[in-house]
């Protein structure tokens, strides 16, 4: 119960694709292709103009009326090697998409935390149970890693196993060495 997410789709970006097969025909490389985008709609710094004594950069870049829209992008024209312009349109595919307002990382993968809370009546261990059997139906490339409490219940339960273990083993030496026998620390144990 009270499921959260940090997964939060923020405004739509457009992603442009590139034909690499007919950039490759006509000689234009796919740097140039990110440079020219880039160049175009990003800006590039031609210059440094300096006043008060701060450096401000000068940037060349389209008017904003010319690259608002995500059509605007495949309006553009690119040079070929012959020194030709082509339009864009033509080397790309642009679509669309929303896009998220951050990416979260853990262990340099991509992540989204899911967090929330074990209801009256039930068990962390149920709960846990409950989400990796839920876990098994996650698509190709997904996978499940518990943290928080869910991570220290296992941790604990390993570490309480293992202590467990340890402790019988230390008395049975103990009462071996008392005993000067193997067979009669069994049976006190």
């Amino acid at each position: 119960m009270d499921l959260t997410t940090d997964y939060q789709v923020g405004l739509p970006e457009v992603r442009v694709l590139p034909d690499r097969r007919r950039a490759s025909d006509l000689g234009i490389s796919i740097s140039d292709l990110a440079t020219t985008v880039n160049a175009l709609v990003g800006g590039s710094v031609v210059g440094k103009f300096e006043t008060g004594g701060r450096r401000v950069d000068i940037r060349a870049r389209l008017l904003s009326s010319q690259r608002t829209r995500a059509e605007d992008i495949s309006s553009l024209r690119i040079r070929t090697a012959e020194g030709n312009l082509v339009p864009l349109a033509m080397l790309i595919s642009s679509s669309e998409e929303p896009a998220l307002q951050a990416i979260r990382r853990v262990d340099r993968e991509r992540a989204i935390r899911l967090t929330g809370n074990v209801p009256q009546g039930k068990s962390q261990a149920d709960a846990i149970a409950l989400v990796q059997q839920l876990a098994g139906d996650l698509p190709e490339g997904y996978r499940l890693v518990l943290g928080g409490q869910a991570n220290q219940l296992s941790e604990t339960a390993s570490g309480v196993a293992f202590a467990l273990v340890i402790g019988i083993l230390v008395a049975y030496m103990v009462l071996a060495s008392q005993f000067n026998s193997f067979l009669h620390p069994v049976t006190v144990l």
